[in-house]
Parts: C-alpha cells; structure tokens; sequence
C-alpha cells in the first residue's frame, strides 16, 4: 500500500499522485475517448487498486506500484480483435456476440415492424369491411323505404281508383234511375193524353147520338 493515503479511496489515491483521470474506460459501450498509443492493459491488476474500477492512465509508467505494466498497440491489438471475428470489449467472443445481440435485436424490430403492419392492415380491412356492411346496411334500408314509398303510393292510386269506380257507379246508377223515372213520366202522360182523347171522342159520340135522337 502507498504510504499516507491509506485513509482515501482508489479514486482519491489515484486523483492525489495525479497519475489517472476517472474518465470512461475505451472500448466499452458508449466510450468515444482516443486510446493513446501505449496505453496501459485494462486486464493487468494494479496493486493498491480495485480492479473493478475503470481508469484511463494518464502516464506511460511508474515504478511506485512495483511494477510497470507491459505497453501495448491498442489499436493494432482491437484491429486483430476485429480480424478474429471479436469486435471490440474485454474476453473473446464479446463483439461476436454482441454482433449477435444487435442482429437479433434488429430481427426482433424487423418483425415487430412487420407484427406492427400486419395489425395496421387488419384494421385497414376491419374498416373498410365495416364501412362495406355499413354501405350494404344503408342500402338495404334505402330499398326498404323506397320499396315501402312505392308500395304506400300504390295502395294510395288504388283506394282512389277504388273510390272513383264507386263514385262512378253511384252516378251511372243515378243517371239509370233517372232515365227510368223521365221515361215513366213520359209514358204516364202519353198514356193521360190518350185517356183524354178517349174521352174526348166518346163525349162527341154520345153528343152526336143525342142530337140524334133528339131530331128524330
């Protein structure tokens, strides 16, 4: 341990030998920080140090913790990474597998997409085959009214074609028994004027024998 500064934290430690600056540690997620070339291993343990804690060394070496960490090409070393089919991050297989991960992830958004337009078309249909039924429906009950309209105008024509047949019937009566009494009337009194003349005739004839006889 460093003397004097067994008090603080690793942090603080680091921070007060002015050594390393807590930024983000390179190549992992999200880590957009330059690597300088010689950067310090992240996987070689530092003594006094929680390896847990991601540092950025500031400095090539220093022979206060014992030993001087062996220097790399960071960049050469994540380019061989690559090479190998790893990617980026700390231990083999990681940037396969996250390569992996963002590939389902991105298989997963495909068929939520698709999940997303195929409901988005079912509802299309489920309206469109609503306004269908609701055209058919308004149709239907347009051909009904229409059809009942005609049916109510025809029933309306034959009450008065009805009405009228009767209306005619009663005159064409009328007129019957009008034309029956005129011609009763007429020969009632042909048959009073023949009755007059007969009279007449017979009141001549006796006054003729009268006078007759009166002479003779």
């Amino acid at each position: 341990m460093i003397g004097g500064l067994e008090h603080l934290s690793c942090e603080d430690r680091l921070r007060e030998l002015g050594l390393f600056s807590l930024e983000k540690a390179p190549g992992r997620p999200g880590s957009s920080l330059p690597v300088p070339n010689g950067a310090y291993r992240k996987d070689v343990p530092i003594p006094g140090l929680n390896p847990n804690v991601s540092v950025l060394p500031m400095i090539q070496r220093s022979s206060m913790f014992g030993q001087e960490p062996p220097r790399v090409d960071f960049w050469k070393e994540e380019k061989a990474r690559e090479r190998q089919g790893q990617g980026k991050g700390k231990g083999k297989g990681k940037g396969k597998g996250r390569r992996e991960e963002k590939r389902r992830e991105e298989k997963r958004r495909e068929e939520k997409r698709k999940e997303k337009k195929r409901k988005e078309k079912k509802r299309k249909e489920k309206r469109k085959e609503k306004k269908r039924k609701e055209k058919k429906r308004r149709e239907k009950k347009r051909k009904e009214k229409k059809r009942k309209e005609k049916k109510r105008k025809e029933k309306k024509r034959e009450e008065k074609r009805r009405k009228e047949k009767k209306r005619e019937e009663k005159r064409r009566k009328e007129k019957k028994r009008k034309e029956k009494k005129r011609k009763e009337k007429k020969r009632k009194e042909k048959k009073r004027k023949e009755k007059r003349k007969e009279k007449r005739k017979e009141k001549k004839r006796k006054e003729k024998e009268r006078k007759s006889l009166a002479a003779g």
